[in-house]
């Protein structure tokens, strides 16, 4: 896929626990590319570099924001196969690009090298600032209610829809 002079083949969505943003940012994603960029590698991850550590008793995705994928997307496989992870060293360094929910995750996987191509440019950006939509962090709606789940939901579609329109050259 394109962005701006950019050939990006891999992208990464970045939260908290990997179990409610980032989810619903891949899958969304994962949506669109089937039009524009059938070839890209879309994945999410929680923001702690290589720490396999269990941060909740999800094996998946929380409900309701699997909820939000299937009354949205019609997609209840993707809620099925997902399964939390980190960010490895290694994912870091071979993305393409990288975008996280709030700018504090931005900042952590930025104190890696990994975080910055060979020329020096940086491949992690909080995903709203990115596309044009503000200065404002996606909110974690672990824990909430359902109106707090689509909000984040909308949030992030407008944002990925953006990413990928048509000559969308990102705010590198």
């Amino acid at each position: 896929m394109r962005i701006g002079d950019r050939i990006i083949t891999s992208l990464y969505f970045i939260c908290t626990g990997n179990i409610c943003r980032s989810p619903m940012a891949e899958a969304i994603a994962k949506h669109e590319a089937i039009v524009r960029a059938p070839e890209l590698y879309i994945a999410s991850r929680r923001c702690f570099l290589d720490d396999h550590t269990t941060y909740s008793s999800f094996v998946g995705i929380s409900d309701l924001s699997a909820l939000m994928i299937i009354k949205y997307l019609g997609d209840d496989m993707f809620c099925k196969r997902h399964k939390p992870a980190s960010m490895t060293s290694d994912e870091l360094g071979a993305s393409g690009l990288v975008l996280t929910m709030q700018k504090a995750h931005s900042d952590l996987l930025r104190q890696n090298k990994n975080a910055y191509h060979e020329d020096g440019s940086c491949r992690v950006y909080p995903l709203n600032p990115f596309v044009g939509l503000g200065e404002t962090d996606i909110e974690d709606p672990y824990g909430q209610d359902e109106p707090a789940y689509e909000k984040a939901f909308l949030e992030i579609q407008a944002a990925v829809k953006v990413l990928f329109s048509e000559g969308f050259k990102g705010n590198f």
